[in-house]
Parts: structure tokens; sequence; C-alpha cells
């Protein structure tokens, strides 16, 4: 079933999504950087008692350094085959290891420039107040912001293509941006 926030209004829609939220033990949060997916897996975790996985702080062994992709593939296969996760982070390198085992997938559908607003005043914030506890990252250059800018239109086809490979049931959430985050953080259950 596919729901998509903040436009599910029906009471239905809102208790078969309240149902499919409760009992998801494995959860995906996809989009662009910058979209909010650690925003909403860091609200979420708790709220179901889920580990919360940020994959970029698994990616990332160094500034501008990180892992080799077949340690990355081992890696993220182990992090798929746990028996519960909300894992948050798209790397659709990976996806296919991680989307069959997936109970739940949800995919925020962010603008553009609102991703690549969010990405520089994060990184902006990271240096600013000295958070050196977390994963050094990709750098903020032309490359990133052009993925970041191109995510529509390059990366979000293998995304949907990826979770329709994954089988049945489809259980996926499209949040339309940060008022999709709202609408799905105001319904959420609480455990």
């Amino acid at each position: 079933m596919i729901f998509a926030l903040p436009s599910t209004t029906s009471v239905d829609d809102r208790e078969s999504l309240a149902t499919v939220l409760s009992t998801a033990r494995r959860i995906l949060v996809l989009g662009s950087p910058g979209s909010g997916k650690t925003y909403l897996s860091r609200r979420m975790a708790p709220k179901l008692a889920l580990n919360h996985v940020e994959l970029d702080d698994h990616f990332w062994v160094g500034p501008d350094r990180w892992m080799d992709p077949p340690a990355w593939r081992n890696h993220v296969g182990g992090l798929a085959a746990e028996k519960e996760w909300l894992i948050d982070g798209t790397y659709e390198s990976t996806l296919e290891l991680r989307a069959p085992r997936a109970e739940l997938a949800i995919v925020i559908e962010a603008g553009r420039l609102s991703c690549l607003r969010r990405v520089i005043t994060r990184r902006l914030s990271l240096v600013l107040e000295g958070q050196r506890h977390r994963a050094p990252g990709q750098r903020l250059d032309r490359r990133f912001l052009s993925y970041v800018w191109g995510y529509p239109r390059r990366v979000r086809p293998v995304v949907w293509q990826k979770l329709r490979q994954r089988g049945e049931p489809q259980n996926i959430v499209t949040l339309a941006g940060a008022r999709g985050i709202d609408a799905l953080l105001e319904h959420f259950p609480d455990r």
C-alpha cells in the first residue's frame, strides 16, 4: 500500500497507515541529501523502539574518505540482516541489499532548492558548533552539490525502481518535504 502525506486524509487511510507504522520493525528512510531523512529518523526511532542506523556514520571513515565498495556492501548487508532497524540513508548502490528486508519504506520528496539550502546550512552549523563527534562526511564541493541538484532526475528513478523490485507487499509512505514529515510525526503512534 502506498500512502502520501500530507494528502492522505481519509480515516481508513490514516488507520491503515497507523497500523503499518506500529507493526513495521525494519524501516527505510530515503530521499535526497538535505531532504530531512535524519531529522525524521531521529524522532521516529525512539517512538518505535527501533535502532536508528544513520548510514553516513558508517560510510565515512575520515575526512573525504569512505569505506571501499566491497567492504561497504558487506557492512550494509550485515546491518540489513539485523532483526529490527530504522535505516536512514539512500545510498542507492546498496539499496538492493536493504529494500528486500524492509517492511516499510518512507520516501521524502523534497524540492532541490530546499535540499541544497539544508545541506549548506547543516554543514555551516557543524563547522560553527564544532560538532566533531559526527562522521566527517561528504565535502561540500561542486560534485556533491551537483548530486543534490540532479537527485530528482538521476537518482530518484533508481530508488523507485529498486523499491518496485523488492516484491509484494509494498508499504511505502511518500512525504512531500517538510510538510509531509510534520504530518507523519503528528499522526505517529506512540508505543
